[in-house]
């Protein structure tokens, strides 16, 4: 590697563009580095853009000035109780510690905004360190009119019928509002946002969309470069660190130095069938044949997976994946 070549120099470069590539991209702008992010496919947002966009942050800041009582303790009971031992204790007391000193400096440092759904419980609120309520945020609305680059955002493939734009919060106000017709009052501020997407193309997003963009929109106030059609094809190695990655933009290979490193969040390998057979079996893979049984992004292959293999870094959880 002493005597490559490089085509482009930065501090840090992302791989991916769904909300951890692009909140690892976003916070290191604001720490003072010269960022680059890249996104194999022609569209960004990775699977984020296709989700609801809720984010479960225990002990989060909306909760406290809701004066909504939760604790690490309590949180990393929770969790402890219910991914038991698959998962080391330093890194769910990680996630506790550090999850909503996150969502603060998010809201705080960028465009990122959220709001905390107070009726909407834990998936299992009645073990032990359960939470009725607070835990998940979600983003709120956000224009796509202030995109620079919107028409690359990716779209949902599912649209909530009439087309109605809504936070997640908005849409269970609205969905149970015959047994709280008090709710209608919280969410009157869909009705004229609806109609201004209809007649004037405000073009309002929400749920995962709307987090994208606020990420995006984030990096596009600090210019932060983003490259569409640019898959990581691997890392350069040498005396055992990470020095860089090569990329292929548009056909062309590329060498990308990153002095202070690589960030990969690459998504898994949902659209790979070898790695889908390798990991879930065989009849797994012929059953989910096509690809077409996944709500994650088309790009995802495993190309981060593999190129994190080929540089010596080891695997775990790959038996497993959100199943509904």
């Amino acid at each position: 590697m002493t005597n490559l070549t490089w085509d482009h120099e930065v501090d840090l470069l992302v791989v991916g563009t769904g909300a951890a590539g692009l909140t690892t991209a976003v916070v290191g702008a604001v720490e003072g580095l010269k960022v680059l992010v890249i996104e194999k496919t022609e569209f960004y947002g990775g699977t984020t853009a296709l989700s609801g966009g809720v984010a479960w942050i225990p002990n989060n800041p909306l909760m406290k000035a809701a004066g909504i009582p939760d604790t690490p303790d309590d949180a990393l009971t929770y969790l402890k109780h219910n991914v038991g031992n698959r998962v080391a204790p330093a890194k769910l007391e990680a996630l506790v510690e550090h999850a909503p000193q996150m969502a603060e400096y998010m809201q705080t440092n960028s465009a990122v905004q959220f709001q905390m759904m107070e009726d909407f419980p834990d998936y299992r609120p009645e073990t032990p360190g359960g939470c009725n309520g607070g835990r998940s945020i979600d983003p709120k609305v956000f224009s796509g009119r202030k995109l620079d680059d919107y028409a690359q955002l990716r779209k949902q493939n599912t649209e909530i019928p009439g087309g109605i734009v809504g936070s997640v919060k908005e849409l269970r106000r609205l969905a149970f509002f015959r047994s709280n017709p008090k709710g209608l009052l919280a969410v009157w501020k869909m009705f004229p946002r609806n109609l201004w997407n209809k007649i004037a193309s405000r073009q309002h997003m929400s749920s995962g969309r709307a987090l994208a963009a606020r990420l995006r929109y984030s990096l596009q106030e600090r210019d932060v470069p983003l490259w569409l059609n640019s898959g990581l094809d691997e890392l350069l190695v040498e005396d055992g660190a990470v020095i860089g990655a090569r990329v292929m933009r548009e056909g062309k290979p590329l060498n990308i130095r990153a002095r202070r490193g690589v960030m990969i969040a690459a998504g898994g390998f949902e659209h790979n069938g070898a790695m889908r057979k390798e990991y879930f079996g065989a009849d797994v893979a012929e059953q989910w044949r096509s690809g077409a049984f996944t709500s994650g992004s088309p790009g995802n292959v495993g190309d981060g997976i593999k190129a994190g293999l080929a540089a010596g870094a080891a695997l775990d959880l790959m038996d497993d994946m959100w199943w509904m």
